[in-house]
């Protein structure tokens, strides 16, 4: 008799432990770079954002995103007070404490934007740049071209920012920079 109430007992003890337990809501952090992600009132929206509402969604997983400065963000998840970030670029320091995914989630080119009365001649190289006032997120990674620029001094002229500007410029003009 004990040993049927033993083998009553497991499988009601697996069916309510199977039903007493949530799963906890997955903390996402980013930065505000429309239109991939930004705040919308309370809450965050963007085309990255609806794609990962809608993934989780399908998981029947529970999340929240949060927009805060971008080092904040690489901070949190670094220390586990957020579950993930997105968008990130892969760099060796950040493989350290990050896991990332082999389907990038949303492609996205880096480029360079002057005003279009200045005259600055970019050939290809970092070098060209050597001279110019260039305004940078703080702690973003701009691919390894520009990062190993910055490392190696030769991009000394930078104005980092908390943030990235969400207004547009209709007066500039731009050309893609190398990110590899």
């Amino acid at each position: 008799m004990k040993r049927l109430a033993h083998i009553t007992l497991i499988p009601m003890g697996l069916a309510f432990g199977a039903t007493a337990v949530k799963a906890e809501t997955v903390r996402l952090v980013t930065l505000e770079y429309p239109p991939y992600q930004y705040e919308a009132g309370p809450d965050a929206d963007g085309i990255v954002v609806r794609i990962l509402r809608d993934a989780f969604a399908k998981m029947n997983a529970d999340i929240s995103i949060e927009v805060l400065p971008w080092k904040r963000s690489l901070k949190m998840v670094e220390t586990g007070d957020a579950d993930a970030i997105f968008t990130a670029y892969k760099t060796a320091e950040r493989e350290t404490f990050l896991d990332y995914s082999k389907t990038v989630l949303m492609p996205q080119v880096v480029s360079v934007w002057v005003n279009k009365d200045k005259s600055v001649a970019f050939d290809g190289s970092m070098d060209s740049l050597s001279d110019v006032s260039i305004g940078l997120v703080d702690g973003l990674s701009y691919g390894g071209t520009v990062d190993d620029a910055i490392k190696s001094g030769v991009l000394t002229s930078l104005d980092y920012a908390r943030k990235a500007p969400t207004t547009s410029r209709n007066s500039w003009v731009g050309g893609s920079m190398p990110s590899s």
